[in-house]
């Protein structure tokens, strides 16, 4: 993740490439850099924020935001990058929007997807999937292959693979723990 305040520095013209080529290097290595702004575009002077620079390093990296602007300049919605604006914004307001962005972040990465640790003979019918959310409720997770966890090989389980409701639980809430437990006959649909 690059938190920036918006330009390259000391020399911005020299740096601006370097940087977009070396967000373009990493996500050809399969890592993804996702891209903070903090400053504001008002008025637009491209030495002292700039957003389309930005733009291009998130486009680089692999991670901009979904139909976003690369021109964009004012719109937060519609910028490449994350955007935290602290033009009249009070501490707690500011606090909210980095934890907003960190958030967003660690949904985007977070995997639908659990390897397992190799414990000798896994009987796959007695496994179960528990979802605890950030307040610790747990949920029970049915086996189903449309809004609940399945194995990658059901012969050979390696991976349990969350889908629909319970792969989206998992990203919208960063918090959130999913826990496997083995023993009991698993829960299906």
């Amino acid at each position: 993740m690059l938190m920036t305040d918006g330009v390259p520095y000391p020399d911005a013209e020299a740096q601006r490439p370097e940087v977009i080529s070396s967000a373009r290097a990493e996500r050809d290595k399969s890592v993804a850099t996702f891209v903070v702004g903090i400053g504001s575009a008002l008025p637009y002077d491209p030495d002292v924020y700039d957003p389309r620079f930005l733009a291009r390093v998130a486009l680089s990296g692999g991670v901009a935001n979904p139909d976003c602007d690369p021109e964009e300049l004012y719109d937060e919605r519609k910028m490449c990058h994350l955007q935290i604006s602290p033009v009249e914004k009070t501490s707690d307001e500011l606090e909210a929007a980095f934890y907003a962005a960190i958030n967003g972040v660690r949904s985007a990465t977070a995997s639908c997807e659990l390897t397992l640790e190799p414990t000798g003979d896994l009987d796959p019918s007695r496994v179960n999937v528990v979802y605890v959310d950030p307040n610790g409720r747990e949920s029970l997770v049915r086996q189903d292959a449309s809004d609940g966890w399945t194995w990658d090989d059901p012969e050979r389980p390696q991976k349990i693979e969350l889908h629909g409701r319970a792969c989206r639980a998992l990203k919208a809430e960063p918090d959130g723990v999913v826990r496997v437990v083995v023993g009991c006959r698993a829960a299906i649909k």
